[in-house]
């Protein structure tokens, strides 16, 4: 009987634990390294926890997985029409950060360079406002956050993967 117990007690932990943690966003995306072309994917979950969100991020690579978590926060904010694509723009300084993030996707989509490269999955001059789960720190390169992107009536469009690249999550 004291055995019972004791098991009973471990497993009512264990479920106290894992209750705790609860993912509240989560994006896989694909996406091609630039300079050798090996595809990368990537499972990221944004994870609340006690109150504290973070970001734990699962890569793979030629059937190698590698796992990492940081912090993470969540933004939320407007997005204008027409924004600037041209960097150097002087409106470029004066987007809050869900405008930076879709303008940088457009520009990251639309340049040639990058051989249509970089998809969002769905037109990103439709997006009239966005929920960052921004992951990291932002620096002055940028940040790298999933982006839920509304239309103008509140219709979710999508989800990607944005910062250094644009990759839709699946």
């Amino acid at each position: 009987m004291k055995s019972i117990l004791v098991v009973t007690a471990i497993l009512l932990g264990a479920n106290a634990a894992l209750a705790q943690e609860q993912i509240i966003k989560e994006c896989s995306t694909s996406a091609k390294q630039m300079d050798t072309g090996t595809r990368v994917d990537s499972k990221i979950q944004i994870i609340s926890k006690a109150g504290t969100l973070s970001a734990r991020t699962t890569q793979t690579m030629d059937g190698m997985s590698t796992t990492f978590e940081e912090s993470a926060k969540i933004v939320e904010d407007s997005v204008r029409e027409n924004l600037p694509t041209d960097v150097e723009s002087p409106e470029i300084g004066n987007l809050n950060q869900a405008e930076s993030m879709i303008a940088h996707a457009l520009m990251l989509t639309n340049d040639p360079i990058f051989e249509g490269e970089f998809s969002a999955g769905f037109d990103l001059t439709k997006v009239r406002s966005a929920k960052l789960y921004v992951m990291g720190e932002v620096t002055n390169m940028g940040a790298a956050a999933i982006v839920e992107a509304r239309d103008a009536k509140n219709q979710l469009l999508g989800s990607f993967l944005g910062g250094f690249l644009v990759s839709p999550c699946k």
